[in-house]
């Protein structure tokens, strides 16, 4: 098992090769082998991902809101965006399995996307949080450029009072017209007045949801 090129492709050098090992020991390897899997690593990793993005989103948007903060973390922390990282680093070539799964499994996208979990776990206990963030920096940059970008498409409250400033230098102002749900997990409804006309009308679990969506309700009105 070639342990010194995937180390090169992370750009990190473990202490511990056991650990990097075990990170590309699929179940189906364990089976036949009786050596440990890298599932445990996996539920670390995942863990470790989730706090390390979670930490650059709170950082990165100090205005946004829980439900704003967990749409976009739920764009980085995905299979689709880990499968995509363990196929830039590789992953596929190095990842043990058993006989019966070396070729259906090598690129399922499930697995690509366990594996990379679990390599980052195996980073995190062998180089701590700072090399585990390094890790996800560089194979996750792409998704991450891609969830802000979104984020700042879907500012549609800025776009609305843009769009009034331009044709009419008006602005527009927003209403909770509506409440309900218990405290732990309440709805609000809001509207979008523009020159005492209601333009849009939102609902959402905080104010600041439901504003955006009467903006995008007017936005698309617009449109």
């Amino acid at each position: 098992m070639d342990l010194e090129s995937i180390e090169k492709i992370l750009n990190y050098e473990f202490k511990d090769k056991l650990l990097l090992r075990t990170a590309l020991t699929h179940s189906s390897f364990t089976n036949e082998y009786k050596e440990p899997s890298n599932e445990r690593l996996e539920f670390l990793g995942d863990a470790i991902a989730d706090m390390i993005v979670s930490v650059w989103l709170y950082k990165a948007y100090p205005d946004a809101d829980e439900g704003q903060l967990t749409q976009m973390r739920a764009k980085i922390v995905c299979e689709a965006s880990f499968a995509n990282a363990a196929e830039k680093i590789s992953l596929h070539d190095h990842i043990r399995f058993g006989h019966g799964e070396v070729y259906s499994g090598a690129k399922k996208p499930s697995i690509m996307a366990d594996c990379f979990e679990a390599v980052v776990g195996a980073v995190y206990l062998d180089g701590g949080f700072e090399s585990a963030e390094a890790l996800l920096k560089f194979a996750l940059e792409r998704d991450v450029e891609h969830a802000f970008q979104m984020n700042a498409i879907s500012d549609y409250k800025s776009k609305l009072q843009e769009y009034y400033q331009a044709k009419r230098g008006t602005s527009v102002t927003y209403e909770v017209t509506g409440r309900s749900g218990p405290d732990h997990d309440p709805s609000f409804n809001v509207s979008a007045i523009h020159d005492g006309r209601v333009v849009g009308v939102g609902s959402g679990h905080s104010k600041k949801e439901a504003e955006q969506k009467a903006a995008c309700d007017a936005l698309g009105k617009i449109m």
